[in-house]
């Protein structure tokens, strides 16, 4: 809704059960620091 948005911190653009759980973590990820090396590991 609206009103939720209005007052949230933070909007993904993806829909719940189309990524946006995913976008929320590679954001917390790349705010630690942490995403590079992660992701590192799974494409070597």
């Amino acid at each position: 809704p609206s009103f939720v948005r209005q007052h949230a911190h933070f909007v993904t653009g993806c829909s719940g059960g189309q990524g946006a759980v995913r976008e929320l973590c590679e954001l917390i990820l790349q705010a630690q620091g942490n995403y590079d090396r992660l992701m590192a590991g799974y494409l070597a």
